[in-house]
């Protein structure tokens, strides 16, 4: 996922909407079995992948996202309940 920084009105709302998307992008590929992770690390490559995409350094690298098919679904995780998170101030 690149941004064309000539194009950006407003980085910092152009930012919210890049994950917005990127999040639909991930639940939409789980609703067609299709298994996903934001590769956020990559970042550090990110002139290897523009490189690689050929593409200038007019695009900014936000992420790369992998897919497959999904062998099997994960077990569910427990989860805390919410009131031993919640700092208790008197």
């Amino acid at each position: 996922v690149f941004m064309d920084k000539e194009h950006s009105y407003h980085r910092e709302k152009d930012l919210m909407a890049i994950g917005a998307s990127i999040e639909n992008i991930l639940l939409y590929a789980y609703s067609l079995g299709i298994g996903t992770t934001w590769l956020g690390e990559i970042l550090k490559n990110a002139d290897k992948i523009r490189e690689l995409c050929q593409l200038t350094e007019r695009y900014e690298l936000f992420c790369v996202i992998a897919l497959g098919w999904i062998d099997k679904k994960p077990k569910p995780v427990g989860r805390e309940d919410l009131s031993s998170l919640i700092l208790k101030v008197i």
